[in-house]
């Protein structure tokens, strides 16, 4: 479930603006209740304005403030793996014949409250002590004064193990069917459980 967020990002200047790099600030992962992160693009309050999101990355830094590697790196040119939520139910998501480089970037509009899209295909475990940075290009179109648009890293929380997609969560996801079979005696066949062989092409593993 959703448990904080990072905060003192930069935001879309009101107005309209180019296209530019917003480099965000580096948020310190120090609670042990942050189990999984992902990248967010809020726009608040657009109205009729349009905030537009594209190449994005996510950088890790050690406990020392070192960088240690390129989390994410996306390049977004489709809505599919992104999540659109509104607090009042106003504003769309939508892929905008334009962008920075490859003429396609994500656009939201319309939004009159909170209002938010999160990649959550894209989520990742944070280390406890190391810093986060989200940054990416942003462009704004008749925004107003009291828009908020700019990008942040969301943390959920879960009493549940976080197991990333290989041989140990599937363990775990049949186990509980294979021992109720054991206790029971009973033969089992474990078939359409989502591994087919696409999910070993290409060197995903």
């Amino acid at each position: 479930r959703w448990y904080s967020t990072s905060s003192g990002n930069p935001a879309v200047a009101a107005g309209t603006t180019g296209w530019a790099f917003y480099e965000g600030t580096k948020f310190t992962v120090s609670d042990p209740a942050m189990k999984v992160a992902m990248p967010v693009f809020q726009v608040a309050a657009a109205g009729s304005g349009t905030a537009l999101l594209d190449d994005i990355v996510v950088k890790e830094y050690n406990p020392n403030g070192q960088f240690v590697r390129d989390v994410l790196t996306l390049n977004p040119t489709t809505a599919d793996d992104w999540y659109f939520w509104s607090q009042n139910n106003t504003g769309s998501l939508t892929v905008a014949p334009e962008g920075r480089a490859d003429g396609r970037s994500l656009a939201i509009s319309g939004t009159t409250g909170d209002a938010n899209v999160g990649a959550y295909t894209k989520r990742f475990v944070p280390k406890q002590g190391y810093g986060y940075q989200i940054s990416g290009w942003l462009k704004g179109t008749n925004l107003p004064a009291t828009a908020t648009a700019k990008l942040r890293l969301d943390f959920e929380t879960t009493a549940s193990p976080v197991l990333a997609r290989d041989k140990s969560y599937l363990a775990s996801a049949i186990k509980p069917a294979v021992d109720w079979g054991k206790k029971n005696n009973v033969p089992m066949y474990s078939g359409e459980f989502g591994v087919g062989r696409p999910c070993f092409q290409n060197g995903k593993g």
